[in-house]
């Protein structure tokens, strides 16, 4: 499709899981100079090497993502719990020993979080049969929560797959000692888990006096209510300390972007529901897979239209618009719906921020999925005009 005069393929995009046959469909792509853009993918394998001088070291030419790597989005957990005060957690991992490069990358990221309180146990492994299938998972945790009650943890960092968190947190709820309230903290992957629990799964999540036993925070992709929420948050604190409220030239562009382009895609999809649709429901955002399809296309569609040259119906080169890639940054930024994107010289995106989100059972009925922050994987907001800085990390 790439070399015929009638296909004139000129980038790809739609991967979603970070698993060996991704990586390798991915490598041979680039491999034969087809540019590649993963908008769901966040292992930390499949992705180029950024390097403090800026030089990077390209396993893939022609790849870009708009999703933080794992080490990235462990970052960025990292800086929203210490922004919170959470220092004195004692923390344990908990990973899945199958081979699968989300898991691997998460385990790997979460072991180099530095704790500033008390020791946690040692790590903990199971080890599942598939991405799909439950297995012995259920009785490993079984053993596993007991453990962790043992030790009094109280945080659990868990890399694995939604399927096996699921499964993890029932258990971990049933065996959970008395009085105890625990926290699973995860990966992307774990925005599909709300859709998995039924009726029955909630009610096991909460104690008898209705409170949470279980909850799980994991750092999203995105979430629809992270612009309004924190432009909320950020004028107040501007009205306190300045006192005044903030005009247009003082809000922040890593917020109000990103907002004014999730307000857009809102209007796209009321008109979309008002005529009609052929795809059987109205796209939802809080998974935030609408958002980072949307968003993948967009820059696509930056990317084709900076690489056309002169007459419009000229075909631009796949090697023209593989190096778009590095470019778009600065005023050539992406004004996505789940952030600012802008593009490393290994074509990763620069401290894209993490939407922190809790999955939390209530007292009643099923549990809500909500948004309680940003993270930043290099413990600050992307600069003015996101210019990336010499000395990326």
């Amino acid at each position: 499709m790439a070399a015929s005069p009638d296909d004139r393929l000129r980038a790809v995009t739609g991967f979603n899981l970070s698993l060996a046959a991704t990586e390798a469909a991915v490598e041979r792509l680039t491999a034969n100079k087809i540019p590649v853009l993963a908008a769901r993918i966040s292992g930390d394998r499949i992705a180029n090497e950024d390097r403090p001088d800026g030089m990077a070291k390209l396993r893939f030419p022609g790849l870009a993502r708009i999703l933080p790597t794992n080490n990235d989005a462990a970052r960025a957990l990292a800086d929203f719990n210490g922004e919170r005060g959470r220092q004195n957690l004692k923390t344990v991992l908990v990973y899945d020993k199958r081979p699968d490069g989300y898991n691997e990358s998460l385990a790997r990221a979460f072991s180099r979080i530095e704790e500033k309180g008390p020791a946690g146990p040692a790590a903990m492994s199971f080890e599942s049969p598939s991405i799909d299938a439950a297995g012995s998972t259920g009785n490993q945790f079984t053993q596993t929560a007991n453990n962790i009650c043992d030790s009094e943890a109280d945080t659990i960092y868990f890399a694995g797959r939604t399927l096996h968190l699921r499964i993890f947190a029932l258990k971990l709820a049933e065996v959970g000692c008395k009085d105890r309230h625990y926290t699973i903290i995860s990966g992307s992957d774990a925005a599909s888990l709300r859709q998995d629990m039924t009726d029955k799964d909630w009610a096991k999540l909460r104690g008898d006096d209705g409170r949470p036993k279980v909850t799980v925070q994991y750092a999203a992709p995105a979430h629809p209510d992270a612009w309004t929420t924190e432009l909320t948050a950020w004028t107040r604190k501007f009205t306190a300390t300045h006192k005044r409220e903030p005009a247009a030239q003082d809000l922040p562009q890593y917020l109000t972007e990103p907002k004014a382009a999730l307000d857009t895609l809102r209007k796209q999809i009321d008109t979309i529901t008002r005529e009609g649709t052929k795809l059987g429901s109205t796209p939802a955002l809080q998974d935030s897979r609408t958002m980072l399809v949307h968003d993948g296309l967009l820059t696509i569609g930056k990317a084709l239209h900076q690489a056309q040259k002169g007459d419009p119906e000229t075909v631009p080169t796949r090697e023209d618009v593989g190096r778009q890639w590095s470019l778009l940054q600065s005023r050539h930024r992406v004004q996505g719906t789940s952030g600012l994107i802008c593009l490393t010289t290994g074509g990763n995106a620069y401290d894209k921020p993490a939407a922190i989100v809790e999955l939390d059972p209530g007292r009643k009925g099923p549990g809500t999925l909500k948004f309680v922050g940003l993270g930043w994987p290099t413990g600050k907001p992307q600069p003015k005009n996101c210019v990336i800085p010499s000395s990326t990390p």
